[in-house]
């Protein structure tokens, strides 16, 4: 059975909704100057630095709260997938590496 588009959207969360939870996850969890102090990170290349999330995704990299693409042979695409959307699984599993910081 064909699952319907309306039921996908329900079990991911948007590109901007997933940006806007590392936010508020980190601002949880975390002081503020940390966040801002966290070194820039170019394992990404399309984490934009210019962009209001980059400081709260270079602190995620940084801590190991995300992650970048692999290739199948283990090493680093260079890509971070902030464009995309994520699973409830994946936002649930950054919920649990960050309340661990």
């Amino acid at each position: 059975m064909k699952k319907s588009r309306r039921n996908k959207h329900k079990r991911n969360f948007k590109q901007k909704q997933f940006q806007q939870m590392l936010k508020i996850i980190l601002l949880t969890w975390v002081k503020l100057e940390d966040v801002s102090n966290s070194a820039v990170n170019n394992s990404c290349k399309d984490v934009m630095q210019k962009e209001w999330y980059a400081k709260f995704f270079n602190f995620s990299l940084g801590k190991n709260i995300v992650s970048g693409y692999l290739n199948l042979d283990g090493t680093p695409t260079g890509n971070c997938g902030v464009e995309q959307d994520i699973t409830r699984a994946e936002a649930a599993k950054i919920i649990v590496k960050a309340k661990s910081l």
